[in-house]
């Protein structure tokens, strides 16, 4: 489904991205763990297009997304979960949502209602502005807003920062196609092809067929 072949990025006059090669398949969760300034949120934004791409290619079911703009990776389904959350802080939970859901149109109440049932904190919160809620409440928010978006790939930056580490319940069965997450949690730096059993989180992410 994803194929990285010789990726080379950065920023400026900074070569952050040294020839990077990846591949996900359907229905696969990929780890990519390091230490900090490894490049793992340079190598999600390069999936997504917020930086350019200097070298190599990103293919994305059979299509050359290389130089293709955000915009039309979004409408693909290829949707990041940004390190930090950024919600809209002064929007309701349930504002953010619709957001999330706009490349769809208009959300109906049977698109909000799995929502809801994965995340039922977001549902006692809906008409609060979503700065009022807590670190861990906004990276589910987050979470949610990238799953009404329907994507394909889902790609998450950091997304154990702010929550419990405890088992979650709440991890969605209704899972995209494929995954790749980026975390800090262990000082190696390698790619985790076959995650170990969910209940390891924060550690470890597991997807279900869609």
């Amino acid at each position: 489904m994803l194929s990285i072949e010789g990726l080379v990025t950065g920023y400026d006059r900074l070569e952050v991205l040294h020839g990077v090669d990846l591949a996900v398949d359907a229905k696969q969760a990929v780890a990519v763990v390091g230490a900090n300034g490894a490049g793992k949120s340079t190598l999600c934004r390069a999936l997504s297009g917020l930086i350019k791409v200097r070298g190599g290619s990103i293919r994305f079911d059979g299509q050359d997304i290389t130089h293709a703009s955000t915009s039309a990776r979004v409408r693909a389904g290829v949707i990041q979960v940004p390190e930090g959350r950024q919600v809209f802080p002064q929007m309701t939970v349930l504002e953010n949502l619709v957001l999330g859901a706009f490349v769809h149109g208009a959300p109906r109440d049977a698109d909000l209602e799995p929502i809801f049932a994965l995340f039922p904190i977001l549902r006692e919160r809906r008409d609060q502005p979503a700065g009022m809620l807590s670190g861990g409440e906004q990276q589910l928010l987050a979470l949610a807003r990238a799953m009404m978006s329907r994507p394909r790939l889902l790609i998450l930056d950091e997304p154990s920062q702010g929550l419990s580490p405890r088992p979650c319940p709440w991890w969605p069965t209704r899972s995209p196609r494929s995954a790749v997450a980026a975390s800090r949690s262990c000082s190696s730096n390698r790619t985790c092809r076959s995650p170990p059993p969910w209940h390891r989180w924060p550690t470890c992410w597991r997807t279900a067929s869609p």
